[in-house]
This record gives C-alpha cells, sequence and structure tokens, in this order.
C-alpha cells in the first residue's frame, strides 16, 4: 500500500491539545476522532470520485479543514500508534509492519497516550472499533491506555458479521469493556455506529468526550471471504464491472453513512456545536493487493524525494476502476485543489527507478501524480533531502518484532462455548506503565495549580 493525504488530524489535534493547556474559559470541546481503515484517495467524493457517492464525508470536508499536505504510514499500527502518541512510528519502534494476533508487543507503555492526556484534562474517553496497538498483557489494552470504556476488537480485522478473527489461530475478537460479547449477524460498521450514538445519547454534555471511532471499514475480513458489506448496498453498484470492487464501494457507503449518524446524533443531542470532528484514514486502498517493499520518501514544499523503489513497482496513481453508465447523483461540489487530475503517464516502460542509492524526485505542484522524475534537473534539492533522510534514519529506534507465541491460541481461553482473542502473558515488570500513568497525574495536577481550562470551540468542523 502507497501512503495517502487523507485528510485532518494531527495538527489540528496538538492545536486543541495546546489551546486547552493555555485558555480561560470553562468549556472544552468534545473531540470526535474518526478513523477509517485502507480507505484510498478516490474513494470519496470530494477527491472525485465518480463511482462511490460520500455525502456525508463530502459535506464534512466541504464544510471544515483538508489538510492535503498530510500523509500517514502505509500500514495500520504505524499509523495508529501515531494517533495515539503524537510521534512518528521511528521513533516507537513500530515503523516495520503490523502487530500480528500472536505477537507479544504493543505501543510501548512509557508513552503517554492521547486518551491519557485528556482524562487527565477532565474528558470522558471511549475508544470504538479495532485497537491493533498490541493486546498480549492487559496494560496494552485501551481500558488501560486512558479509555474509560472500550467496544470493539483488539486485533487487525475480524470478520464484519459473525465479528470471528483467523490469524495462525483462530478466535472471535469482540468485546464490551473487557468481557468477551457475540454479536452475530450485525454487520460490524453498523454495530460500531450503533454504539457510538449510544454513547452521545448517555453522555453528560456538561463533561467534555473524546471519542476515538476506529472502524474496520474499509479493511478486508478474513481471507476466505476478505470484502464483506450487506447485500442492499453491493445492488446499488451494479454499474461497475468489478464484482470486488462492488463490494468495497458498499463498504464505504456504510462507512459513509456512519459518519452521518455520529453527526446527527451529536446534534440531536445539542453537542455538535461544541465539537470538533476530525476525520481521517490509516492508509491508503490497495487496488492491486500488497506490495511491502523497502523504500523511503521525505517532502518539503513541493518537491518528493523517494528512494528504494524499483522500476518494477508502480509508483504513481493507479487508474481509475472502470464503470459502466453510473447512475446519477445529487453530489457536492468539490473544493478548488481537493480532486488530483493525473492525466495520462506517458513514459514507455517502468516507472522512476530508485534502488542503488538512486533517487526518484517529484514537483507534486506540476506532478501531483509523481509521474515524472526531475532528480537530474535539481540536484541540490536531492542532495538536502537524502542528507535528512540520513538524519532520520539516525534517530530510528531499533525495529520491534518479536515471533509469533503459541501462548496466544483463543483455544487456551475457551469460555463455555467459544474461543476468544484476549491477553494471554502477565506483564512482570510494570515500571515504564506506571511512569507513564503517573505523567498524566502530573499534567493534571498541573493544570488545577495552574487553574487553566479549555477554550470554547464552536460551529467548527475540522
Amino acid at each position: 500500500m502507497k501512503s495517502t493525504k487523507l485528510k485532518f488530524w494531527l495538527p489540528y489535534l496538538l492545536g486543541i491539545l495546546t489551546s486547552i493547556c493555555k485558555a480561560t474559559t470553562n468549556n472544552q470541546p468534545h473531540i470526535i476522532f474518526i478513523l477509517a481503515d485502507d480507505l484510498g484517495w478516490d474513494d470519496v467524493g470530494f477527491h472525485g470520485s465518480k463511482q462511490i457517492p460520500t455525502p456525508n464525508i463530502d459535506e464534512m470536508a466541504n464544510e471544515g479543514v483538508i489538510l492535503n499536505n498530510y500523509y500517514v504510514s502505509p500500514m495500520c499500527t504505524p499509523t495508529r500508534a501515531s494517533i495515539m502518541s503524537g510521534k512518528h512510528p521511528i521513533h516507537l519502534g513500530i515503523q516495520h509492519f503490523v502487530i500480528f494476533a500472536a505477537q507479544p508487543y504493543g505501543l510501548p507503555l512509557k508513552e503517554v497516550t492521547t486518551a491519557q492526556y485528556l482524562k487527565a484534562l477532565g474528558y470522558q474517553t471511549h475508544a470504538i472499533g479495532k485497537w491493533h496497538l498490541g493486546y498480549f498483557s492487559e496494560e496494552y489494552t485501551p481500558l488501560k491506555r486512558g479509555f474509560d470504556s472500550f467496544f470493539g476488537f483488539l486485533g487487525a480485522k475480524e470478520d464484519y458479521w459473525d465479528h470471528s478473527s483467523f490469524e495462525d489461530y483462530w478466535g472471535y475478537d469482540l468485546r464490551d469493556n473487557k468481557r468477551p460479547i457475540r454479536r452475530d449477524g450485525i454487520y460490524a460498521t453498523d454495530l460500531f455506529t450503533q454504539e457510538a450514538i449510544k454513547k452521545i445519547n448517555a453522555h453528560d454534555v456538561s463533561t467534555p468526550m473524546f471519542m476515538y471511532l476506529a472502524h474496520q471499514a474499509a479493511h478486508s475480513a478474513n481471507q476466505k471471504d476478505p470484502l464483506q458489506a450487506p447485500e442492499h448496498l453491493i445492488k446499488k453498484f451494479s454499474f461497475i464491472k468489478d464484482k470486488r470492487r462492488q463490494k468495497y464501494a458498499a463498504m464505504v457507503t456504510s462507512l459513509d453513512e456512519s459518519v452521518g449518524a455520529v453527526k446527527k446524533a451529536l446534534a440531536d443531542k445539542g453537542m455538535l456545536h461544541d465539537s470538533v470532528i476530525i476525520f481521517t484514514t490509516d492508509n491508503g486502498g490497495a487496488p492491486y493487493g500488497f506490495n511491502w517493499r523497502n523504500f523511503e520518501a521525505i517532502r518539503k514544499g513541493n518537491f518528493k524525494l523517494v528512494v528504494g523503489m524499483d522500476d518494477t513497482y508502480e509508483l504513481g496513481w493507479h487508474s481509475r476502476y472502470p464503470t459502466s453508465n453510473p447512475p446519477p447523483w445529487e453530489k457536492n461540489p468539490t473544493l478548488p485543489g481537493a480532486e488530483i487530475k493525473c492525466g495520462q503517464w506517458t513514459n514507455g516502460k517502468g516507472m522512476c527507478d530508485s534502488k542503488d542509492h538512486k533517487a526518484c524526485l517529484f514537483n507534486l505542484a506540476d506532478d501531483p501524480c509523481e509521474y515524472k522524475d526531475v532528480s537530474h534537473l535539481h540536484p541540490q534539492v536531492v542532495l538536502e533531502l537524502k542528507e535528512r533522510l540520513n538524519y532520520y534514519r539516525s534517530t530510528a529506534l531499533p525495529v520491534v518484532y518479536p515471533m509469533i507465541s503459541p501462548d496466544a491460541d483463543p483455544d487456551h481461553f475457551k469460555g463455555s462455548e467459544h474461543s476468544f482473542w484476549g491477553p494471554w502473558k502477565t506483564l512482570n515488570d510494570k515500571s515504564e506503565y506506571l511512569a507513564s500513568k503517573n505523567a498524566c497525574n502530573q499534567v493534571q495536577a498541573k493544570q488545577v495549580h495552574l487553574g487553566l481550562h479549555p477554550m470554547t470551540y464552536s460551529n467548527r468542523t475540522l
């Protein structure tokens, strides 16, 4: 998967946190963080998609702020770790790959999470949906990382209908706080939306809320049946030739409906005008499967440098899926600069070759789809960006990537009838975990000592 630039979270969330520490009014904004999974750039209407209508996401983009110079990691765990820590994955040691269900590691316990910071500032915190930041011991699970409640699954993916997961071993993966539960027959996106609305309806509006709604959509389910969606939504996309793409489009439609339902619930509760809504994806789509390659990229201004990629990899933007007579739908206007228009790629064979210490340089102002290598025109820019990459390499932590543990097999933790994924190891050294808790207590004590209160946000979605 390639990195993608969807949409709007860290700079604004950090800005909110800074304002919370400095402002002097009594009202704190509710923060609703909606995280999609594997959502491609061209899978939303406001980026110009002519296949998948996303009116609710489009409306939020058009009313708020779109961050077009914003990147996420190309895989689930690294991006989620950044969201929860505010750090680049290379400074966490989990930049290498995703956490498999039976691997004994996670977001380092010494890191104070976004939820812990906000909880220390008086927020009620809820995690709904996908965790995927480790759970081999209880200290790594959401309820120990700053969340007051958790409803969702701990691993990378699950069946959308029966909520089972197969990764080396098989088991169900759905919990209400600590309690394993079964909700067979309820589509996962709908299930998590229902829980989000339930939390909003029950919320005391005098207390600020941080809701982390991390959908599985549009990530695949288990290998045997990877793309799943309600049949009535799949039928809407019969004009798309590729049957898999039909299902994927239906999955995105369900996600868009969730965004609209959550926003409506906030409005009905009287919370919308005091809420900051952030919508992003953890990584881009994988239109032709997965391409795990060892390459690096860095951007400064309009220039983007890529090194380590050979010319057998399609580095640029993939063409749109073929359709036949898509039905007309009412579409929100596309904001200037939101839609990328690639034009035709005219090179005779493979794309830019940057292996063996070579580099590809793209001018994104003139070539947003990264078709034309201009490294020979700007050797000083190439040198500067290579030096910066070397600097970041020097700051990177060693990769943490332990072997699969057979102790994680859910059959070891079988309940009355079913096997569930869950923590399987007791953590002996809890010093890092206790240190992160102490850091949050210090934040809370400082706020009380200084008499600081967050500022009011209104009539705005970011």
